[in-house]
């Protein structure tokens, strides 16, 4: 039976770029992926319609908030409907028509990983996080090109909060299903020939996925993979988040002492 590996994090958290990598080892991720822009300029490795699909939850169930990233109480009180498991498996069926273990990757699939394992309890999770200052500079660093945006501490309040609604959720995931997730953080486990060959023994040996051995550092460009100074009124704001902080060290933790 084909095994199937969700990779998600936070937006700019390098998902694309560890999908990448699963890619060229084998992982099919499917035929029509989204194309790369100059945010991502080797692709998005997103399938569309799974894209689609959970872009269709979050108007269908009005999550988007303007200044948490998600409206958090509608998110937890879902009830989905058998149409909304429908599309799911619509899609699940196409990705498993390939010959080859397969996967999806969209950072909108956090949000909803309760759903996604309810209906497909035998997937495994590949959760990609990066340091929240550095995730939120480059939330930034787009948006100063694909918005109105004016007054840019104000803006970061809001990505965090959209950082810590995210990685919440992925906490809450891998406390409750740990023998089913993977934690990367980057750009750490990318460099680290001892984190690549944990990664590689779980993925292939522990979770026995037909695939060739995952080289984080075949593709790896610093050019197209930056991780700017932020500025100084980021670090400032992060010191006074104990919520982020706290959800960060936890990750680390889990990273650290997963079985």
């Amino acid at each position: 039976m084909k095994k199937c590996l969700v990779i998600t994090g936070m937006h700019r958290s390098h998902t694309s770029y560890v999908s990448q990598c699963l890619k060229m080892a084998g992982l099919y991720l499917g035929e029509l992926l989204i194309e790369g822009n100059e945010f991502n300029q080797e692709g998005h490795f997103e399938d569309q319609g799974i894209v689609a699909f959970h872009e269709q939850l979050m108007t269908k169930y009005g999550l988007r908030n303007r200044w948490n990233g998600i409206n958090e109480n509608l998110l937890q009180s879902i009830d989905y409907s058998n149409q909304d498991v429908e599309k799911a498996k619509k899609q699940i069926t196409r990705l498993q028509e390939g010959e080859k273990d397969f996967g999806w990757k969209d950072p909108r699939g956090s949000l909803f990983l309760p759903f996604w394992h309810q209906h497909y309890p035998s997937n495994f999770y590949m959760f990609v996080i990066r340091n929240p200052v550095a995730c939120v500079n480059s939330l930034i660093r787009r948006s100063k090109q694909n918005s109105n945006y004016k007054f840019f501490p104000i803006l970061s309040m809001a990505l965090f909060n959209y950082w810590d609604k995210t990685n919440k959720r992925i906490l809450q995931f891998v406390k409750t299903h740990p023998e089913r997730c993977q934690i990367t953080f980057t750009m750490e486990d990318m460099v680290s020939e001892h984190r690549s060959e944990y990664i590689n023994n779980r993925i292939l040996n522990k979770w026995k996925f037909q695939l060739e051995e995952i080289n984080f550092s075949k593709s790896f460009n610093p050019v197209l993979i930056k991780s700017a100074n932020p500025p100084t009124y980021l670090n400032q704001i992060y010191k006074l988040r104990s919520s982020t902080k706290t959800i960060f060290q936890e990750l680390l933790y889990l990273r650290d002492h997963s079985a």
